[in-house]
């Protein structure tokens, strides 16, 4: 059976470790520690869902999924930021760049699990 490939992006490697650990069994976890490795990424695997943190230096989520989106190749490509940001303002950024979901840290296993297997249906 064909695995789907979820590409998590955070600058921290606890956080990639942990939701790696989580996904693994079912899915094939790519990494990228920064917004333009994602990007890179993107242009030679075939990504099915992407898990990105909005906090990193140089590149933050909001610019990685601008890029994503404006990209013919890529904008296709379901991504749910994973942040510890809470307020109102930075959820409404996000959904109107294209967000498919929010998991706001720490995030609960099973919520993780649920979402990522709701968007890669």
């Amino acid at each position: 059976m064909h695995k789907s490939n979820i590409l998590v992006v955070d600058d921290e490697s606890l956080n990639i470790q942990i939701v790696s650990e989580i996904l693994k069994e079912t899915y094939n976890i790519k990494v990228a520690f920064d917004g333009q490795k994602a990007l890179n990424i993107v242009e030679k695997i075939d990504i099915d869902l992407i898990l990105l943190d909005i906090n990193m230096p140089k590149m933050d989520g909001y610019e990685v999924a601008k890029k994503l989106k404006e990209n013919p190749k890529t904008s296709h490509i379901p991504f749910i930021f994973i942040t510890a940001k809470h307020d109102q303002e930075s959820i409404n950024k996000g959904f109107k760049i294209g967000a498919e979901d929010y998991i706001f840290k720490p995030f609960n296993k099973e919520e993780l699990i649920l979402k990522a297997s709701k968007y890669l249906r």
